[in-house]
């Protein structure tokens, strides 16, 4: 989970340190001489509890602090217990704690992160937890279609190029390259299929390469399908190409990863 300071050492006590988990911060203010493994452990011991007391929903409903004000209760024991901190170290295990604590130290803020709004100017490298990746809409129905579309034209290309590969009397080198061809539309018709239903870069100069393909595959293939057939084909890839220009990805949600 994400720990932070607030404040420093080298500057004026007291500082502030300060857990979030599940849309629930844990706030701590203490002196700068208090041991930092004992702090977060305090806030651990805190979380740990309002999660077990607490439902999620009871939370997520509570408009103000005083709904949720016996938990205080609990807050004054436990404060009782690590102001003591040379007697409380020997009755805690810190090892898991300490060692998380150094391999992954809190990130300490100071005023020039909250400077111009809060963003901050110094060249220091900020921790900052990554969004999560942005996901496509939902499908429409001419988006399922096209996709289906584009699959049947991926099957009947891979039926045709395996009923070439299995006929014995087209051994000449047409024949040969003609295998390639519909092989080669098949795998660019799965491929536009795959575009429709995944977020990646560069969809759309990938869907007009596919389209362009697929035109290609048809005009070498013009001899061996009727007008309706390549109009089918064309129409199909012309439709998927569409709906992946079309088709963006989702907002984002209102949580915005805080």
């Amino acid at each position: 989970m994400p720990r932070t300071i607030c404040g420093s050492p080298n500057e004026m006590p007291p500082y502030f340190s300060f857990i979030s988990a599940l849309g629930v911060a844990y706030l701590l203010v203490c002196e700068d001489a208090y041991p930092a493994v004992l702090a977060f452990s305090f806030l651990d011991e805190l979380q740990r509890e309002f999660l077990s007391t607490y439902e999620r929903a009871r939370i997520e409903t509570a408009v103000r602090p005083y709904c949720l004000i016996e938990f205080d209760t609990f807050i004054q024991k436990t404060k009782q217990r690590y102001n003591s901190p040379r007697s409380l170290s020997v009755r805690l295990n810190l090892t898991e704690l300490q060692t998380e604590l150094r391999l992954r130290p809190p990130h300490q803020l100071s005023e020039r992160d909250f400077a111009n709004g809060g963003v901050s100017t110094s060249a220091e490298p900020v921790h900052t937890s990554l969004s999560p990746r942005s996901h496509l809409g939902p499908v429409s129905v001419t988006g399922a279609i096209s996709l289906l579309l584009n699959f049947v034209c991926g099957l009947l290309n891979l039926v045709r190029g395996f009923h070439l590969l299995e006929n014995t009397l087209m051994e000449d080198g047409e024949g040969s390259f003609n295998i390639m061809v519909f092989f080669l539309a098949c795998s660019t018709s799965f491929y536009q299929c795959s575009l429709l239903v995944r977020q990646c870069h560069w969809r759309k100069a990938k869907a007009l390469a596919s389209l362009a393909v697929v035109c290609a595959c048809n005009a070498r293939l013009a001899d061996t399908r009727t007008a309706w057939q390549l109009l089918f084909h064309v129409g199909a890839s012309i439709m998927g190409a569409a709906q992946v220009c079309a088709w963006q990805p989702a907002g984002k949600s209102a949580d915005y990863n805080v």
